[in-house]
């Protein structure tokens, strides 16, 4: 799966797209402030598209599940 990123450090959110797996019901998006995690569940989606708003100035490491 590929996924593509997009932030706005002034605004300090992230949106961000991949493409849809075959057979999907939905996605689940998890977060860590390490690439190692541990990572924290944020939502579940339906959609191929995620916004995350109010974020630290950081790095923030994501990860994207199908279901």
């Amino acid at each position: 799966m590929t996924i593509t990123a997009t932030s706005t450090n002034i605004l300090q959110d992230a949106t961000f797209t991949w493409n849809s797996v075959p057979n999907a019901i939905g996605y689940v998006i998890s977060r860590a402030t390490s690439s190692g995690g541990p990572y924290t569940l944020l939502q579940s989606v339906t959609t191929t598209r995620y916004f995350d708003g109010g974020l630290s100035n950081q790095t923030y490491y994501y990860h994207v599940a199908a279901m």
